[in-house]
């Protein structure tokens, strides 16, 4: 029984390890998400705000 509980104990170990990795590259996925469409929004609103002001003089 003492193998057992062991090999329990390293399940949870590497469960704990698995997801703490999970959490981490889904975090970093979101964050570079976020980054991105950052980047595609701002030229976004620049470029009407640009061409708005080009027609108006």
């Amino acid at each position: 029984m003492r193998f057992f509980s062991t090999n329990l104990e390293d399940c949870r170990n590497a469960w704990s390890e698995q997801e703490e990795g999970f959490e981490r590259t889904t975090v970093a996925a979101m964050v570079k998400k976020i980054s991105i469409t950052k980047k595609a929004l701002i030229p976004g609103l620049i470029k009407p705000s640009r061409m708005s002001k080009g027609s108006q003089e």
